[in-house]
């Protein structure tokens, strides 16, 4: 949806919330910030138009559903062999990060809750897919807006200010760093995805 990937519901490692307290899921799905994951672009606009306003037994419901999705039969990302990213690569990975992202999001990815959200032990980092890193590089992002916080923090846009190469480098970094392991992105990976 709108160039976004939605993550699977019922695979851990990307947005699936078996493990996670009913109490967790259900301020997720009321304010869009949780303790492993924030919610940006098209799922923001979900908090803010909808899940915000539920009665107070909606998402203990939705939590009993999302918590027994059964999980995934296979992970693609198990199946792929192992690629370890170019050390000049993640070089500038770090470079980049270290110029526009560690002021919000630390040195070593804490963030500051709950205006920066963390990206270590955030599940967008490991993911198959890469997609929404690129997007939040290039786009920028907001947390959705609620009646507790109607102007929340957003991060902003760099993709006029980063080429594709360096894109693709913070994202690699970021996922290498904070993401278990995740696959390198490559500079065509985000010009597809511009």
């Amino acid at each position: 949806m709108q160039g976004w990937y939605a993550p699977s519901l019922a695979s851990e490692r990307e947005a699936g919330l078996a493990r996670w307290s009913p109490q967790e899921v259900q301020r997720l799905l009321q304010t869009g910030i949780g303790q492993q994951a924030t919610v940006l672009g098209p799922m923001a606009e979900v908090v803010l138009n909808s899940t915000q306003h539920l009665t107070a037994s909606d998402p203990l419901a939705m939590t009993h559903y999302l918590q027994a999705l059964p999980p995934p039969s296979r992970n693609l990302q198990a199946l792929r062999l192992a690629e370890l990213p170019e050390p000049a690569l993640l070089a500038l990975g770090q470079s980049v990060f270290e110029k526009h992202c560690v002021d919000c999001h630390g040195r070593s990815g804490e963030g500051a809750a709950p205006a920066y959200p963390a990206l270590a032990g955030n599940r967008a980092m490991g993911m198959d897919s890469a997609a929404n890193l690129v997007k939040v590089v290039f786009d920028g992002g907001f947390a959705p807006a609620k009646a507790c916080n109607p102007r929340p923090y957003g991060m902003p846009p760099y993709g006029q200010l980063l080429s594709d190469a360096e894109n693709a480098a913070v994202v690699t970094y970021m996922r290498t760093n904070w993401g278990g392991g995740a696959l390198p992105v490559s500079p065509l990976e985000v010009q597809r995805l511009r």
